[in-house]
């Protein structure tokens, strides 16, 4: 029997770069699992700037995303913060 295999990538390292792409020096940065049209951010250090999420949107767009989520924790509260892109 003939078998095959597929990868889809569903996680890595995303990044804003101001000026250029790939390679170029970035901003802000966090990981990233995408499952079907849900992003999840992880490792989020700060939230992105006006500009950088409209960086960030345009690409999730791109790749088909609706919806982004990540969580905010420290000692006072947690919180899911989930952003619609429709």
């Amino acid at each position: 029997m003939n078998c095959t295999a597929t990868f889809q990538p569903v996680s890595g390292v995303l990044r804003v770069h101001p000026f250029g792409e790939l390679g170029s020096p970035w901003t802000w940065a966090c990981t990233c699992v995408v499952t079907g049209d849900v992003a999840t951010l992880y490792g989020v250090l700060e939230a992105p700037t006006p500009n950088q999420w409209r960086a960030l949107a345009k690409c999730f767009r791109d790749l088909g995303v609706k919806r982004v989520t990540y969580e905010r924790r420290n000692t006072d509260h947690d919180r899911i913060v989930t952003i619609n892109l429709d």
